[in-house]
């Protein structure tokens, strides 16, 4: 069985969640289409699989490798799905 997904557009986005150097666990808004899905810390992208990487955890979790320090900004980008 195939469950279709209609995807709404590409966001970015300030995720969810305490900065503050011990939190790992942000949020998005909306639920994003599993792999589209891109960190940036302080405006610098990630890379999943590096040592400051991160995971997803759909329908809307991102868990990051290390915690950011407070002060730092975590956007996510990524497509929503409806």
């Amino acid at each position: 069985m195939v469950v279709e997904r209609d995807v709404t557009g590409p966001v970015i986005e300030v995720a969810t969640g305490a900065v503050d150097g011990i939190n790992n666990l942000f949020q998005t808004t909306n639920p994003f289409f599993p792999g589209s899905v891109q960190v940036f810390i302080n405006g610098l992208i990630t890379k999943a699989d590096n040592a400051d990487g991160w995971a997803e955890v759909p329908p809307s979790v991102v868990i990051l490798s290390e915690a950011p320090r407070a002060g730092d900004v975590v956007q996510v980008y990524y497509l929503s799905v409806s």
